[in-house]
């Protein structure tokens, strides 16, 4: 697993603009990031509850203040960086790009 999560992550992450843009041909910017937001929350599960069951267990008791911080400030996260890139893309900007006059 060492080997393979590190790889597995860079064919994602590399991916993933490709993946964006196709989506958004067909959807609009917040149902693309609501689908996209939903499936990779079931794939993330799916992965703790098989390969880091311990570690799962060890997260779960944690104190319920910590948990949820965490999860808002997850999905902030994911919300903010995620529908910033997609809105630029939808508006055919260069995300990640700034032009300085």
């Amino acid at each position: 697993m060492n080997v393979v999560a590190p790889l597995l992550f860079l064919v994602m992450w590399s991916s993933g603009a490709i993946f964006v843009k196709l989506g958004l041909m067909s959807s609009s910017v917040w149902t693309f990031l609501a689908i996209r937001s939903t499936g990779a929350m079931l794939v993330l599960a799916v992965v703790l509850a098989i390969g880091f069951r311990s570690d799962l267990r060890a997260a779960l008791m944690l104190p319920r203040r910590v948990i949820l911080w965490a999860v808002f400030v997850g999905v902030l996260l994911q919300a903010g960086y995620q529908g910033a890139y997609f809105l630029a893309i939808a508006h055919k900007l260069s995300p990640g790009t700034h032009d300085h006059p």
